[in-house]
Formats: structure tokens, sequence, C-alpha cells
């Protein structure tokens, strides 16, 4: 089966949850934000957090994107309320449906671990943080005072930080509920709802679980990016390179997994055989008669794999958060901007708390989009994002310092004073 790049982007999009534009589609009345916040990160399957938080957070710029009327308190209930549904994973930081907890937790997460875990002082040291936290309740390593310093991960920590990480993978505590960007841990036991399945996983049951839930998260990808992702997501003995590909032709023969080719492109692309009725619904649809302008989080799973990005978008995609300031191209944080089914520009943002303010450093259009700027639907269509924008980070104000083209800047802003608070 071969599809235009156009359906590509279409059925990848819809998958998302960005296309249609969520904001321009009519809601029922029945519309519930927090009960659409559950759906959106179930449909997703991972969303990534980050505790950067220049405009938002990184994980409620996604859920914002897919969720009219979301606020971060609606991801809050379903991850911590007495109603969770959903998880936070340690590393990477994930959110992930509970439903899926026992999968999850698939052996050999830990292993790195394991010799360290065996001397007589760590032994002692995950038994008083287990029962400090069995004691007092949920802890963070703040709770823990006056704790030497050990190496852990990439830097150095508290000797009960490194407990707490190897607790957590090993199923003994979960994270419990979050103040700002600290973690409370609680034992499993005694903050997992009753539901959850807890039995012990196999290695050949985590490994097809991860080999069908790495298409599920990419929705669309070449057998090169499936098979680095899903070696990424397993995050422990993973299988070889051999072994994947194998395990990708017996999805395949098995109906899990279809292959299709993309008109102009070389590499043909997997999905998920049970989507392939939505890839040809999306094939069948006319143009989008209402495209609506969303602004993609930095870490969003849609820009996870770059070079698919540059090969259905014609979008180079570089996060230069951590990019000395003098080689930046872009800027700190920035958001690509999705109208319709193309990434047509960049957004490099920032919100001033105090003066209820959001600042943007550069509205960008991609050259190959700035005839947009001159498009007065586009033009009201981003107007419109941003004044979303500005109310879902309390800002009041709007003051953009540079756009490409220029003339944006000042389109931009007059339509946003014109709407008000």
């Amino acid at each position: 089966m071969e599809i235009s790049r156009e359906t590509a982007r279409r059925f990848l999009l819809a998958r998302q949850g960005l296309w249609p534009a969520p904001y321009n589609l009519p809601l029922p009345p029945d519309y519930d934000p927090l009960a659409a916040t559950l759906r959106a990160a179930q449909a997703l399957a991972i969303v990534q957090v980050d505790t950067i938080s220049v405009v938002a957070r990184n994980h409620d710029l996604i859920l914002f994107s897919r969720v009219p009327g979301y606020r971060p308190e609606h991801l809050e209930h379903w991850l911590y309320g007495e109603a969770r549904q959903l998880f936070e994973s340690l590393y990477p930081l994930y959110v992930q449906p509970l439903a899926d907890y026992r999968l999850l937790r698939q052996p050999g997460r830990e292993l790195a671990e394991d010799s360290w875990a065996h001397d007589p002082e760590a032994a002692a040291l995950l038994a008083f943080t287990l029962a400090e936290i069995e004691r007092r309740g949920p802890l963070s390593s703040r709770d823990f005072e006056n704790r030497p310093i050990v190496k852990g991960g990439w830097s150095e920590v508290k000797d009960v930080t490194k407990a707490l990480w190897h607790l957590w993978y090993h199923n003994r505590i979960i994270t419990a509920y979050r103040r700002s960007a600290v973690r409370y841990y609680d034992l499993s036991e005694r903050a997992l709802p009753a539901w959850v399945d807890t039995r012990p996983v196999t290695p050949d049951e985590a490994m097809r679980f991860w080999a069908v839930r790495t298409l599920k998260v990419l929705n669309l990808a070449t057998s090169a990016q499936w098979s680095a992702r899903f070696k990424f997501f397993y995050n422990g003995d993973a299988p070889s390179a051999k072994q994947r590909q194998t395990l990708l032709q017996e999805l395949q023969d098995f109906t899990t997994f279809s292959r299709i080719s993309i008109a102009g492109l070389k590499d043909d692309y997997y999905l998920l055989t049970k989507d392939l009725p939505l890839l040809e619904q999306v094939a069948a649809m006319t143009d989008d008669a209402s495209p609506g302008v969303s602004f993609i989080a930095p870490l969003d799973s849609l820009m996870w794999e770059r070079g698919r990005i540059q090969e259905l978008f014609d979008f180079e995609y570089i996060w230069e958060v951590y990019t000395p300031a003098a080689k930046r191209r872009w800027g700190y944080y920035v958001l690509p901007i999705l109208y319709g089914t193309q990434l047509v520009g960049r957004m490099d943002a920032k919100a001033e708390r105090k003066g209820k303010r959001l600042l943007i450093h550069s509205l960008m259009l991609e050259p190959a989009h700035e005839y947009l700027a001159n498009d007065e639907p586009f033009v009201d269509a981003l107007a419109e994002a941003l004044h979303r924008f500005m109310r879902f980070n309390a800002a009041t104000h709007l003051h953009i310092t540079v756009s490409v083209p220029a003339i944006l800047a000042e389109q931009i802003s007059q339509r946003v004073a014109a709407m008000g608070d």
C-alpha cells in the first residue's frame, strides 16, 4: 500500500490527537476536560515529563495542545488522586497508564544497581530508607537530612536518593505525589489501587509488550526508528539488533504490524494493523477546511523521531536547551508551530509570571511558509492560539521582540490586544 506524504501527516497527527485541530472542533454538551485529559494520556501511552518551566512544563504543554480547557490539576488528579489511573515512572520521567503497570515493570531495569545493593552498607541503607517511609508516610529525599553525598547517575546525590531510586526500580515504592518538582515516595502496596496487577513479568512478555507499545507510541515509523526506540524503551537487557528485526518480521507475519510505502520516500514505514481503518479514513478526507494552530511541546512524542519529522514535514528539529547560547539557531525553549498538517514555524517563548507577560523572543515562520504572514485565516488562527496560550500561562500582556516576517508581530499583537483578557 502506498500513501502520500499528506496522508501520512494526517494519520500521524490524527493518532497523536492533533488533527483536526482540537480547539476547532465542536465540544459536546457533556464535555469534561478532566475526563478528556485521561483519554488523551491513555491514547498517547507515554507523556514525557520535564521539570523545566519556561512557559509551562513539557507534560502540561503536551496535554494543553490536545485537550481544550486543560489545567495541570487535571493530570494531577489522575496521577495522585484517589481515582488514580496513571503513574509516573522514574527514569526516564514518563506518565503512563496504571493499567499497564505490571508490563511496564519488566525485568532487567534494575541490573545496573544490583552489585551496589548487595554491599552490606547499601543493604542497611535500603532497609533504613524503606522503614522510614513505612513509619512516616510519603517522603522525599529532602526529608532525610544530613545524609552523606555519593556518586549516583550522572552526578552526586544523597545516599538516600540512590536508595530511593533502587527501591523504585525494584517495585517497592512509587511516586505518591509531587510538590512542584519534588517527588514524594510511598510504599507501592500502600499507594497503588487494589485493582493494579503486580504479578511478575517474564522477559518474553516484556519484550513483546514493548515491541508493540513502541509502535503504538510512534504511530508511524521506519524499521530503524522502531528498532532504536524499542531498544531505548526496553531499558534493560535489550534484545540484539538481529533479535529486534526477527521480532519485527514476526509481528508483521502475525498481522500485528502492517507495512506501507510513502510516495517519494526510500524506506517503508510501519503502523499497527488495527490503525489501518484510520489511515484509510484520513486518506479519503478532503482538505482541512478550518485548520487551527497548535504549539508543540519540545519533548512531545510527535517530535521524538527527527528523521521522520524531516521526511514528512520538511522541518529540521533540534531542541537547543542544552546548546550553548552562542551556537543556538532558534532559541532556548522553542515550540514548533503546527498549522493544519504542516509545521510552519517556531516560537521561542517565556512566561514572566510576576509581570503576567508572555514574552515571545522570536516568532519565526519557515522560509517555505513565510507567505502565511499575509494569509488572514492563518494570522487569525495564530492570534487565537496565542491568546489561549497566554491565558494558560496566566498572562495578560503579550510582547513580541522579533518576528519573521517582521509584519507578523504587529498583526498578531493587534489581534491579541483586541481579544482582551
